[in-house]
């Protein structure tokens, strides 16, 4: 295994403020302003608490490297929509990080999370046209590009279009049984609270 995943905290703060700072970052993220303050991070950290305490979903994971340090190097999150089974997931990297496929391992570590743990049937994930980068961690995770969603996001004040990924549970564990093995005995370990259920409908 090369990473961890570990439920965020607010330890974590100044650690995303290094990363999302950077705006070849900032650009792709649909809720993170340039510039990117401490405050801005201590805000995010504080409201994601907040929705796990208030409602029990899960908190977005922080990525770390394997014996390196528990540094949070990265996030990926994973909304749950219990009511219809589906998630979306939603990621980022440290950019001196980039091109090693560590994105890659850390999304199929969450969609196994997201078909055993929660029994999902549908998962997801969107990006930025033009975002070529994240979408080739969708296709290596073995995610299918479903279509474009015009004018469908508004970032600082203007539209963009969102390119849609997703994979089905019956997809997923068929590309398990041709590979061989799954992401939680070959990648990386992920730390508790799993497996969550909402006691919500929606």
């Amino acid at each position: 295994p090369r990473l961890v995943l570990r439920p965020i905290a607010m330890e974590d703060t100044e650690a995303a403020h290094d990363a999302l700072q950077h705006q070849h970052v900032s650009r792709w993220l649909l809720s993170v302003p340039h510039p990117y303050t401490r405050t801005d991070a201590e805000s995010f950290f504080t409201r994601m608490l907040e929705h796990e305490r208030t409602t029990g979903e899960p908190l977005p994971w922080a990525i770390t490297l394997v014996g390196e340090s528990n540094r949070m190097m990265g996030c990926i999150g994973l909304h749950l929509t219990m009511r219809h089974r589906r998630g979306e997931m939603g990621y980022w990297m440290h950019p001196s990080l980039w091109g090693r496929g560590l994105m890659v391992e850390a999304v199929q570590a969450v969609l196994h999370v997201g078909f055993e743990g929660f029994d999902l049937l549908r998962m997801s994930a969107g990006h930025f046209p033009g975002n070529d980068a994240s979408a080739r961690v969708m296709q290596k995770a073995g995610m299918t590009r479903e279509g474009c969603l015009k004018q469908y996001l508004i970032k600082d004040g203007q539209s963009f279009d969102e390119v849609i990924y997703a994979i089905t549970a019956e997809e997923w564990r068929a590309l398990q049984r041709r590979e061989g093995g799954t992401p939680s005995d070959n990648l990386m370990g992920i730390e508790p609270p799993l497996p969550w259920k909402s006691p919500a409908a929606g």
